[in-house]
């Protein structure tokens, strides 16, 4: 790890390290002994990096170089001891971390644990190479919430009208996926919205089982949360982007399966995202690319404050902001379950909506038709054919054009 890495790291860790009220950890203690017993694992690591974390420990107090075994030391085995991944099994965890111990309190497993069965991995059953997109969640009666870079995997389309299945795909949300196994598949039956401005969209589904109730979202402004603990419920999946050494420390070589991964609110920052820059919210939970549409839930309320869709190694993770999604008469509109209604407004999304046509869309549909075997369903992508329901059903398959002869 570079110098610029190691300074990356240590500016981190004292984030994400408890402190005084504003002050980081090495500003409110003055003895650097206090400051190593803080920055001490709580947990057990393997007997050979034992010295190299003790060192980096003591330099870290004294703000001293690190070598190259104990920059390794301090991204491997310091830093995801603060922000860990914890295990659900049987639809409950077990916190062993010194920082996260009040989490195993009563009101707050309440909140946690009631969470779980609504949170699901997005299966994709046609992929070819992709068994998973992400992560999805109950947020209204078969509705679920995820970011739309993992719904378009499998559908094309924007806003909320003409959103089509990609020719020979299907997804699906699995409900269970711990690591211990299990299953609990429903299928998507649907694509109710993508939104034009967040990282966002919403899925039909039918058949939820009677744990999976909707999550219900926050109005509060991240801004106004900020230190809040939060608990982000994914499927935290192996990321080449990152140091291989250290995501396997943090999530013990397990992926792919229901993490509980526990952190701190941290206001809102600008992102770039999807041609634009927005104004998401901030968390500093472990998280990797498989967590992609996790819920963010404020541990006190139990509301999800954020959906998540992006992270910076080292820095900070980035949410869509449940306030804004309030804001959007298009996202409660749709069966969102919200915890009150949100102050009436124009938001950046607007623009966007009309450049997506949504807004048009909605304004100029005819009216409902009598029958429901009336309505006009596209399943297929646009070019490649289509199927329609007038209410019989007719497949057709259109091959590319053929030029015609001189």
């Amino acid at each position: 790890m570079s110098d610029d890495g190691s300074d990356l790291a240590k500016k981190f860790l004292e984030q994400v390290t408890p402190a005084a009220e504003g002050a980081t950890i090495l500003e409110s203690m003055s003895a650097p002994a206090d400051r190593a017993e803080a920055l001490l694992p709580t947990v057990d690591y393997p007997e050979p990096l034992k010295p190299d974390v003790e060192s980096a420990v003591e330099k870290l107090a004294f703000g001293d170089a690190l070598t190259p075994p104990e920059q390794f030391a301090l991204e491997a085995i310091i830093i995801p001891d603060k922000r860990p991944a914890i295990d659900i099994e049987d639809g409950d965890y077990a916190v062993g971390h010194r920082d996260w111990l009040h989490l195993n309190e009563a009101a707050a497993k309440k909140t946690i644990v009631a969470a779980l069965p609504s949170i699901g991995r997005i299966e994709l059953p046609d992929h070819p190479s992709l068994p998973f997109g992400g992560t999805g969640f109950v947020v209204g009666e078969g509705l679920l919430m995820t970011n739309r870079h993992v719904a378009e995997i499998f559908c094309g389309g924007l806003g909320a009208r003409g959103l089509v299945f990609r020719s020979g795909h299907r997804a699906g949300i699995d409900l269970k996926r711990e690591a211990i196994g299990g299953s609990e598949f429903v299928e998507v039956k649907g694509i109710a919205m993508i939104h034009p401005y967040w990282d966002m969209a919403l899925l039909e589904v039918e058949g939820l089982p009677a744990g999976a109730t909707p999550l219900r979202l926050a109005i509060t402004d991240p801004d106004e949360l900020l230190g809040r603990d939060v608990a982000v419920i994914g499927y935290p999946a192996f990321d080449p982007r990152n140091d291989a050494r250290v995501q396997n420390q943090v999530f013990n070589n397990v992926y792919d399966v229901k993490r509980l991964m526990p952190g701190k609110l941290n206001g809102r920052a600008p992102i770039h995202s999807f041609g634009k820059e927005v104004p998401s919210a901030k968390h500093d939970s472990s998280t990797l690319g498989g967590a992609s549409g996790s819920a963010v839930i404020d541990i006190a309320s139990g509301d999800i404050v954020a959906l998540h869709f992006a992270g910076l190694y080292l820095k900070t993770n980035y949410g869509v902001p449940a306030a804004d999604l309030a804001r959007d008469s298009r996202i409660v509109d749709a069966g969102v379950n919200f915890a009150a209604a949100a102050p009436a407004g124009a938001g950046p999304w607007d623009e966007w909506w009309r450049t997506a046509g949504g807004v048009e869309a909605k304004a100029a549909a005819p009216a409902a038709p009598a029958a429901a075997d009336r309505k006009v369903i596209v399943t297929a992508d646009a070019g490649a054919g289509g199927r329609w329901k007038i209410p019989i059903e007719i497949s057709i398959d259109v091959g590319p054009a053929v030029p015609a002869k001189p």
